[in-house]
């Protein structure tokens, strides 16, 4: 996001995300949906690989 050179509020109003919702998924307290997702992705111009964790990040947090 910062590298995007966009803040948590620019992200939130490009995507049509609220900005409280997505400051909660950021700060993991939930999941996001794979509309979320697609979303972000869309406005940081990423592929949707980008937003998503690699299998070894989630294994990580398993331990």
């Amino acid at each position: 996001m910062s590298d995007a050179g966009l803040c948590l509020e620019d992200l939130a109003a490009c995507s049509g995300l609220p900005a409280s919702d997505l400051r909660s998924l950021l700060a993991a307290h939930g999941s996001f949906t794979v509309d979320e997702l697609v979303r972000i992705a869309a406005v940081l111009d990423a592929a949707l690989s980008t937003c998503c964790p690699t299998r070894r990040a989630c294994d990580d947090r398993r331990r």
